[in-house]
């Protein structure tokens, strides 16, 4: 019996989907993902469009003294903002206790593998923490002047703590390479190597403590050099109150952890 009338639509077939046909979500992303790598593109074209407008409408000659001039005015505009935040970490440092390191030329990094011609200290604060003398500041280099830091050029910050005895130079340095991660792999071992000039510090260097340490971010890399430990943080941004007082609590662990604050 055949069924009409209004009951029909009841017994209309509902559209179906192919089940080979992307679903929106899949659409959606495959369309952000076209967007990302033509992004590049758009910018290039907007830019050259954009500068070929301006020379059209001014003339090449000013177009190019407009931007050299805004390109001198960020610099001058990027130097007053980190003097203005070199004189605010010293009054900070004044009422804290710290005072300008003046005239000091002999450094950790002057020796051995080192160029300190390629290193350069912009300014350094220092008072003693806990008995020992420590110094904080700022720090720029180039040429791989300073062997141990993760990048062949750049600025930052450093620490030095002065030690109750000498030992012999030792460090723990990110690799620059870092290998892809395999099952099972130390982690220590795949992001940092140890260098050790003799045997004194070995033991201290395999501690678990250290290494995840290392491993979640606590600590940065390090150098013993002398009656020294240092380290550098690759960081572009000046110094503050604040990133002086983490510089500190991070060599203070390092201290702690490999037993170097004890009195001999």
């Amino acid at each position: 019996m055949t069924r009409s009338g209004p009951d029909e639509r009841a017994w209309s077939p509902m559209p179906v989907r192919h089940h080979r046909r992307p679903s929106g979500t899949l659409l959606g992303l495959l369309g952000l993902g076209s967007m990302l790598c033509c992004l590049p593109i758009t910018l290039n074209v907007s830019i050259r469009f954009a500068t070929q407008e301006v020379a059209r409408r001014i003339g090449v000659v000013p177009m190019l003294v407009l931007l050299f001039g805004t390109l001198w005015a960020g610099g001058v505009a990027y130097r007053r903002w980190r003097r203005w935040a070199r004189r605010r970490v010293l009054r900070w440092g004044a009422g804290a206790g710290w005072s300008p390191v003046i005239g000091r030329t002999v450094w950790p990094w002057t020796s051995g593998q080192f160029r300190p011609d390629r290193v350069s200290v912009g300014y350094a604060l220092t008072r003693d923490v806990g008995g020992y003398p420590v110094t904080v500041g700022e720090v720029a280099w180039t040429h791989d002047g300073l062997a141990g830091a993760d990048r062949v050029k750049g600025r930052g910050h450093f620490a030095i703590l002065r030690l109750p005895r000498p030992y012999p130079t030792t460090a723990v340095q990110r690799r620059r390479t870092i290998a892809a991660a395999r099952a099972g792999e130390d982690e220590f071992v795949r992001r940092y190597r140890i260098l050790l000039r003799d045997m004194d510090l070995a033991d201290r260097l395999v501690a678990r403590e250290l290494h995840a340490a290392h491993v979640t971010g606590l600590v940065p890399p390090w150098t013993v050099i002398g009656d020294e430990l240092y380290t550098v943080v690759t960081d572009r941004r000046p110094l503050t109150p604040h990133r002086v007082t983490e510089r500190v609590d991070e060599l203070l662990r390092i201290a702690d952890l490999l037993g170097l604050g004890e009195r001999a």
